[in-house]
């Protein structure tokens, strides 16, 4: 596949070169940046840029948080799904457990949040019983897993009651939190 060089093709498709900006700018934020300053740092009218987000939350390329700020949605990790062998995160991840005898003895995962769910991208099952058996891209509702709870409370508090507000997710089992 022909890599196009920045700037090749002068005008051409206007929204998605914006698009591709306001990802780059999401991206690289320490802070989650909001419309007007996305608006303000890419030289966007303001009717542009919350167009292009509304858009882009729509399609999951971005995440609105319940303050109005933006992150990274969950879309772009499954353009990446079909190359996370190639990526260092999830190699990295079995190198590690490889270079830890201590932790042979348990189930360790590597997963992400999308939404109020949890995905995971890398597991290994031990030979102990724990009622459940892990699969790379097996979902999960976050708020039945230590992982999920974990990914959850590093959230403000008003993004995780967003998450949360729909219906509760059906119990997997008589100990699963209730709603």
């Amino acid at each position: 596949m022909q890599e196009i060089e920045p700037g090749a093709g002068g005008g051409s498709v206007p929204a998605l070169r914006r698009a591709v900006r306001i990802l780059d700018l999401v991206a690289g934020s320490t802070a989650r940046p909001n419309a007007a300053g996305l608006s303000r740092a890419l030289g966007l009218p303001k009717s542009t840029a919350h167009g292009l987000l509304a858009a882009m939350v729509e399609l999951g390329l971005l995440e609105r948080g319940a303050d109005g700020s933006y992150r990274l949605g969950v879309h772009p990790m499954r353009w990446t799904g079909g190359s996370v062998a190639r990526t260092d995160l999830v190699p990295l991840f079995y190198d590690h457990l490889a270079s830890r005898p201590a932790l042979a003895a348990y189930t360790v995962t590597l997963s992400v949040r999308e939404g109020a769910e949890v995905v995971y991208i890398g597991c290994r099952n031990s030979d102990r019983p724990l009622g459940v058996t892990f699969r790379i891209g097996m979902r999960l509702p976050a708020p039945f897993t230590a992982t999920g709870k974990a990914l959850l409370a590093s959230l403000p508090d008003a993004e995780i009651a967003e998450l949360l507000s729909g219906p509760w997710p059906t119990r997997l089992t008589p100990r699963s939190v209730g709603g």
